[in-house]
């Protein structure tokens, strides 16, 4: 009886970390997300904008649907201000309405959504949503 509830315990924690493991976001995705919050820290757009896919989407109330390159630059000061999110905050699958994964990755920063997604093969960052609007 004990070797029984020991065997369970054990396949208990195997499908647990199986679980947490399919949690886990990509390689490569972790290697952009790194090399961004680096840019931002930096004050260096070029380094930012390069690992980035333009136009940007935007999801902000009442502002432009997207951000084209040209304006990138005043994006800066936003992402600076989420510097230890960008930095250290864990990537979470983005879901749509209905719960369900689009593919997209997210770094959640009080509401400040850090949007990252895959262009032709390449992680970059994709976009920005504010949810707190």
């Amino acid at each position: 009886m004990i070797g029984m509830r020991i065997f369970i315990a054990g396949a208990a924690c195997v499908s647990l970390t199986q679980g947490v493991q399919a949690q886990s976001a990509p390689a490569e995705l972790v290697k952009t997300r790194a090399a961004f919050a680096a840019a931002v820290a930096g004050n260096n757009e070029k380094a930012a904008a390069e690992l980035s896919a333009f136009p940007l989407v935007n999801r902000v109330y009442q502002d432009k649907p997207v951000i084209p390159r040209s304006e990138f630059g005043r994006f800066l000061r936003t992402y600076r201000a989420l510097g230890k999110c960008l930095k250290s905050d864990p990537l979470t699958r983005e879901k749509n309405q209905k719960g369900k994964a689009t593919g997209n990755w997210l770094l959640d920063c009080d509401g400040n959504y850090v949007l990252f997604g895959q262009k032709n093969g390449r992680w970059m960052h994709i976009g920005y949503e504010n949810v707190n609007e």
